[in-house]
């Protein structure tokens, strides 16, 4: 035989044995992916793509996926922003829904498994897919990190539970103005999602139930009065009711019982007064007022469905799309009554802390999110841009926009108005140390006089402790008969003492004073919580 022939037989042999080994490898990886799940796993609809950085979506992509339903995948779970677990689904599929950290606070604000795609309610339903994806590792799916503090969550929902009760829908946010994180939000009713026929009914959402603004609307009409030539000069008439087409505009306060036609005041003493004449004449004898308050509107995204991290954001814009069977008059009441929030407006708890935030923040509110970070299994933090495009998960990003209200001057300028909106103007805190808020209420009210009045009661406020800017709203709908915001103050007083208890930690880099320059703090025409 030939030695040109035994070489050619040798490598025939080492081909051989080299293809042997391959099909060995290949076979263990089948074995192990059908040992991981099956089949059924390696193609499925809806499925999950092993490396996201293809920027394929979910539903484009096909070859070797997982199947995010199938039953054997144990979900990811959900922290708090201090690594806190809130919810535990080590039990899949035993258990669906998770096992809450507290069924009452976080059941609305999570959901459940079973809830998948719920966009607007429950963050397990936005992020269900996010939650069982397994990709890249066959263990378990990726664990979720929010913004919210879990101590203060806690606190805040057993301080309005005991203070506002259960029985009525209501809602308390905490932003921080700085960078837009929500650092906690309670809804109510409340229902407890281990218990099948817990009340789910009737439930309030923060970011996506919308009503009337009442009072607190004042401030934004206030943004317009500010932004014309003079502003700080211009006078509307405060105190004379006046009617439009049978609709009647009035204060909720007199003075001696009297009004005076002539009595003219400025943009600073209608909001301590909060007086519905003044915004109401603001409305109608301003040019083109409803062209410029819809710019205000739209600079803060009312009047649009937003899509945030957490879930849509809806609101009510309408004053310059009124129906065309409305009367001359009609038109002018809705447009007077929406500079006083009782009009053709209608907005959520998110928008008024996003309203607040700015007004303390130079203007500017980041987009409030509630998504610190996504990770795997073994710790690896993912790409949230990526985890967005993949999944289609809008609102979701590493970084987030910011919102402008207006010039830092007018912002300047409206922090101190609401600082007038105190009686003290200021609360004290446990520590008896003074920490200066600014706050607007309002009332919003719902039928006419024939009926009794639904009223949707707000505290709209900010705040600056240890060097940290905060934004905290209240909101509670509805009351029948007469209801005041003032009930609000001891409740919004142990909210603010929370946030200085939990989040609210000096550092080198905020070390600036947590108490404004007293001497912009107009002295008297200050009325404390006006309507």
């Amino acid at each position: 035989m030939s030695r040109n022939l035994l070489k050619k037989i040798s490598l025939t042999r080492q081909n051989v044995i080299m293809m042997l080994i391959g099909l060995s490898f290949a076979l263990l990886g089948v074995v192990l992916v059908f040992k991981a799940g099956g089949y059924d796993r390696l193609v499925g609809k809806g499925s999950v793509i092993i490396k996201h950085s293809s920027g394929q979506s979910a539903e484009q992509s096909s070859a070797f996926a997982f199947d995010t339903d199938a039953q054997d995948i144990v979900p990811g779970d959900i922290f708090d922003r201090n690594g806190v677990k809130l919810c535990d689904f080590s039990g899949y599929p035993a258990v669906h829904k998770g096992i809450y950290i507290d069924n009452e606070i976080y059941s609305p604000l999570l959901n459940t498994m079973k809830n998948k795609k719920s966009l607007c309610e429950g963050l397990i339903g936005k992020y269900y897919d996010v939650l069982r994806d397994n990709s890249g590792d066959n263990l378990r799916g990726k664990d979720i990190f929010l913004t919210i503090d879990h101590k203060l969550q806690k606190k805040v929902f057993d301080i309005y539970k005991k203070e506002r009760g259960t029985d009525k829908r209501g809602s308390a946010v905490v932003l921080d103005a700085e960078n837009g994180e929500m650092l906690a939000c309670v809804d109510f009713p409340t229902f407890n999602a281990d218990e099948p026929d817990s009340q789910k009914q009737n439930l309030f959402y923060s970011g996506s139930d919308m009503i009337w603004p009442g009072s607190t609307f004042k401030l934004l009409t206030s943004v317009m009065i500010l932004e014309e030539d003079g502003g700080e000069n211009i006078l509307f008439s405060d105190k004379a009711p006046f009617s439009i087409g049978g609709y009647n505009i009035g204060n909720w306060y007199t003075e001696d019982g009297g009004y005076d036609d002539n009595c003219r005041i400025n943009y600073l003493v209608a909001l301590g007064r909060s007086s519905n004449v003044f915004f109401a004449n603001a409305m109608m004898q301003t040019k083109d007022a409803r062209t410029k308050m819809t710019d205000i509107v739209h600079r803060m995204g009312i009047g649009k469905e937003l899509d945030f991290d957490f879930g849509c954001m809806k609101s009510l814009w309408e004053l310059n799309d009124m129906p065309e069977s409305h009367s001359y008059e009609d038109k002018m009441y809705h447009t007077a009554a929406t500079g006083f929030g009782q009009g053709y407006v209608k907005i959520s708890a998110v928008h008024n802390a996003m309203i607040a935030a700015a007004i303390i923040n130079g203007g500017k509110v980041t987009e409030p999110h509630m998504i610190k970070s996504i990770k795997d299994c073994r710790g690896k933090e993912e790409n949230l841009d990526e985890i967005s495009r993949f999944y289609g998960i809008k609102g979701l990003a590493s970084e987030h926009g910011s919102y402008e209200l207006t010039s830092p001057e007018t912002a300047e300028k409206l922090y101190y108005a609401m600082l007038n909106n105190n009686s003290s103007p200021s609360y004290f805190f446990k520590n008896d140390e003074r920490k200066y808020i600014g706050v607007k209420t309002g009332t919003a009210e719902v039928g006419d006089e024939t009926e009794k009045l639904k009223k949707a009661l707000w505290t709209v406020s900010n705040a600056d402790i240890n060097g940290h800017k905060y934004a905290v709203v209240l909101v509670q709908y509805p009351f029948e008969g007469k209801a005041n915001s003032t009930d609000m103050k001891s409740t919004l007083n142990q909210i603010y003492n929370a946030v200085e208890d939990t989040v609210a930690v000096r550092t080198d880099e905020n070390s600036r004073s947590d108490s404004p320059d007293l001497s912009k703090i107009a002295e008297g025409e200050i009325i404390e919580y006006g309507a």
